[in-house]
């Protein structure tokens, strides 16, 4: 399911993403420490706050979640294997737990839905829909362009600690 936001590009979803890697203090790690950035949420984002939850908390094909509260404040909802797979290494676990970082961190910053009605994929243009544009930030940010650029594929798998889909997206763009 998608929702449209307002159009945003690559390149502007890039310089968001070099922003938040400044307010996360993380500039100068290409390994982009995300279970510890857990823990350091609440300081770029205060109303943000996560929850390690159980295998069976919610849809088997859903590894992490994130939703806004009554209060304003937002939770994300991650599964036990999700989090041990973060801290384990596995480029994929560490992407979804990104992702749903990167929801509240654009939604904050005006990338909201424009209405109601949700999407199936392929339904919207990639640069207006909420989905694309948050897995476009979070590759952003976990493989820095200009780090990585001049990497091969499997270079960027390791010293980035992505998955071979992330690092064959950032090959691609």
């Amino acid at each position: 399911m998608d929702y449209k936001t307002k159009p945003t590009t690559r390149l502007e979803l890039r310089k968001l993403a070099n922003a938040f890697d400044i307010l996360a203090d993380t500039k100068d790690s290409l390994y982009k420490p995300v279970v510890e950035l857990l823990d350091k949420i609440p300081d770029i984002m205060p109303f943000v706050h996560y929850e390690i939850v159980d295998d069976n908390a919610f849809e088997i094909n859903v590894p992490a979640r994130g939703y806004f509260e009554p209060d304003g404040n937002y939770t994300i909802e991650i599964k036990e294997y999700v989090y041990n797979g973060a801290i384990q290494g596995n480029g994929a676990c560490r992407g979804f737990i990104m992702h749903e970082i990167f929801h509240p961190f654009l939604y904050r910053l005006g990338f909201v839905p424009l209405y109601e009605r949700s999407f199936k994929d392929g339904e919207l243009h990639p640069y207006e829909s909420v989905e694309w544009q948050v897995k476009a930030i979070t590759g952003e940010y976990m493989m820095n362009y200009d780090q990585t650029k001049d990497l091969s594929k499997d270079e960027i798998i390791k010293q980035c600690g992505v998955s071979k889909v992330f690092a064959k997206k950032r090959k691609k763009y």
